[in-house]
């Protein structure tokens, strides 16, 4: 791994004001995610996809190829002769097979198709309620958090009222205030109590709204910001990729292939027949003569109406074709509009939410000044602070509202861009400037890689020097990890030394994570690739040996989840009974591979494969942004756009179950800075 000195940007900035205290955390949303398949909504449409493919197996059964069984009674008086005849009583029975043929046959798999594709309907309806309930819930769960922000900014004027209106009273008082400005100034306090109540009406509507969504109880608490910017790449070119995802496009996308070829087409639909194969045994009274024969039996029946029949079940076919194409391309296309229009609507919002930084921005250095001036000059400074936090208050207040709308704007974003987005990681070797910009309410994001934005992970390295200063005194730490994790990112240690694969190194890496485990993390993320031993002497088995046994000694002790970087070859590599990359799904410890290849085929071509060969390890596949590399290896030297485009196509292939994300790896202009290696 090569480290690196790219910072990230955090683009939004944060309402400066205190939260007001609350006993205990919500969960974060992605907890809450988790819980919404236990949800009765959930349950619902589950049990309608069970019943439809409950449905097809049954008329699967129904109408094939079936075993018949027959019965027979009679009294017969067989003519001999003029002048004879033969009178006996006959009991029989009989077995056989039928199978449908010609017109029953058609018939039959008709009613199997559309069978088929109502399970494929209820399918589509599934995953479109779960993406419904995943919106309804992020909005909820944002609804909740700006509340929550607007009930802290209305408390914050509300604790400054008895003294603002004791100033104000005594320089009404002594006429040096008009009682109409003091009441305009004192008006601010009822518009805050006014927010107030609202705030609390909408926390509570909006928990309401999150309990009906997930399973188990659901108790109030202090949420983190809610993500506002989505995970994957918005392109023109991705959105046809995106549309024909959509679970209701893929199923109008199959009903309309399946009606090309349909069985009324045919001239033999209205011919019902079958074919019965079978044995008849029959006994004879009074001489008890037993006999049997064996049949095969083909019967059917033509409608009288027989070409007027299949004139009109050609036309209602080509109907049904012309109405399912038409109902798929329609859809399509509106789908693709919402798209657009999403896309479109995503920049307006961009820029509300910058005027409204730069608004709260300017009134928070307007209250600065009038807070100085008031320090040292009596007069009518007291009013014009008022004046001044009231104008900051509405800022903070609309700044609120755009961060709110931006997060409505990302769910309805996740429910079109589901089945694409993951998160998108960063390796951050500068921890200084990071921090530093964590820390910092920024009116303006710092540039992100190009082709590579939407990053909501962060995996944050420190050099030797620095993690001593935050071991002896973790406050700067924790307060950047707390601001990082209020604007919606995953921040993970990242830490490397190869020598801690080795038994005699492997307590100084214990110890550090010991000391940092009660710092906010929200993961541990080894950089200790055996590659960088082989010159030490040490045999290839040993160290791979030395990995896991490292990784499983770093999990039984970190109160985070522990990921480590590997190149793609080490998960086959043998280990006793079982392989590196088995005995990493037992231990539960995360993976990324290290496929630093440019091509998106190629990507997919190594990295899908061991996807799918261990499905309970969680993989993260890092690419590389790095200029030091060549145009096969890195991204680096292609255009913003050949570069987004060659992102999304790879999270496009790799859509597998347990496929994280990708993790970026930028360029470093000081390679041996900033690792965290033992002195």
């Amino acid at each position: 791994m090569r480290p690196a000195g790219f910072v990230l940007p955090v683009a939004l900035c944060l309402v400066s004001s205190p939260v007001a205290t609350i006993a205990s955390a919500m969960p974060t949303l992605a907890e809450l995610e988790a819980r919404i398949d236990g949800s009765s909504q959930i349950q619902l449409v589950q049990s309608d996809y069970e019943l439809a493919r409950r449905r097809l197996e049954l008329e699967r059964r129904s109408h094939g190829a079936s075993l018949y069984s027959q019965a027979m009674a009679s009294e017969n008086d067989d003519v001999i002769d003029v002048n004879r005849t033969h009178s006996y009583t006959a009991l029989g029975a009989g077995i056989g097979v039928k199978v449908p043929v010609l017109g029953s046959r058609l018939q039959w798999q008709e009613s199997v198709s559309r069978s088929e594709l109502d399970v494929a309907r209820q399918e589509s309806l599934r995953e479109l309620q779960r993406r419904e309930i995943l919106r309804d819930l992020r909005k909820a769960y944002a609804e909740y958090w700006a509340a929550q922000r607007l009930a802290s900014l209305s408390r914050e004027i509300l604790e400054t009222e008895p003294l603002v209106e004791s100033q104000l009273t005594r320089r009404t008082r002594s006429g040096l205030l008009l009682d109409s400005d003091r009441l305009e100034l004192m008006s601010g306090f009822a518009l805050a109590r006014r927010d107030t109540a609202v705030a609390e009406a909408d926390q509570q509507r909006a928990l309401m709204t999150m309990r009906t969504l997930v399973s188990g109880p659901l108790e109030g608490g202090l949420a983190a910001r809610p993500q506002m910017t989505p995970g994957c790449a918005r392109t023109d070119e991705m959105i046809p990729s995106w549309v024909d995802a959509h679970p209701e496009v893929s199923f109008l996308r199959e009903a309309a292939a399946r009606a090309q070829f349909s069985p009324r087409d045919s001239a033999l639909y209205g011919v019902s027949s079958d074919i019965r194969v079978g044995y008849l045994t029959a006994t004879e009274w009074p001489n008890a003569q037993r006999g049997g024969s064996a049949a095969v039996t083909w019967s059917f029946e033509v409608p009288i109406e027989m070409l007027s029949h299949r004139g009109l079940a050609q036309a209602t076919a080509q109907a049904e074709r012309i109405r399912a194409q038409r109902a798929y391309e329609d859809r399509r296309q509106q789908i693709m509009q919402d798209v657009r229009n999403l896309m479109s609507q995503r920049a307006v919002l961009e820029e509300s939410l910058r005027l409204a930084q730069v608004r709260f921005a300017a009134g928070n250095e307007a209250v600065r000044e009038k807070e100085l001036r008031s320090a040292k000059w009596a007069g009518d400074v007291i009013e014009q602070l008022q004046q001044v936090r009231l104008t900051r208050y509405g800022s903070a207040k609309a700044l609120v509202e755009a961060e709110l709308a931006l997060a409505r704007w990302n769910a309805d974003w996740q429910m079109v861009s589901a089945s694409t987005c993951r998160p998108r990681g960063l390796y951050a070797w500068s921890s200084d400037s990071v921090l530093a910009n964590l820390t910092i309410h920024a009116t303006r994001p710092v540039p992100s890689p190009d082709g590579a934005e939407g990053i909501t992970r962060l995996l944050l390295s420190f050099s030797a020097p620095e993690l001593k200063r935050y071991q002896q005194d973790a406050a700067p730490l924790r307060a950047a990890l707390d601001s990082a994790h209020e604007r919606g990112l995953v921040v993970e240690l990242l830490l490397g030394e190869p020598s801690w694969l080795l038994p005699a190194h492997r307590d100084e890496l214990l110890r550090i994570v010991q000391d940092l485990r009660a710092l906010p993390f929200d993961g541990l993320h080894l950089d200790i690739e055996p590659d960088q031993l082989a010159s030490t002497g040490e045999s290839p088995d040993s160290l791979l040996m030395g990995l896991i046994e490292t990784a499983q000694a770093v999990r039984r002790v970190s109160p985070w989840r522990v990921e480590i970087s590997l190149h793609p070859r080490y998960l086959d590599a043998q280990l006793g009974s079982t392989t590196l990359g088995g005995a990493l799904s037992d231990a539960d410890i995360a993976v990324t591979l290290m496929t630093y290849v440019a091509n998106p085929e190629r990507v997919i071509q190594i990295a899908r494969p061991l996807l799918e060969r261990y499905p309970r390890l969680t993989v993260h596949v890092a690419l590389s942004l790095e200029s030091s590399l060549g145009a096969e290896e890195s991204l680096y030297t292609y255009s913003a756009e050949e570069r987004a485009r060659r992102i999304s196509a790879i999270e496009a292939g790799l859509q597998t179950p347990n496929f994280a994300g990708l993790t970026f790896q930028p360029n470093a202009p000081d390679a041996s800075r900033d690792v965290v290696r033992k002195e």
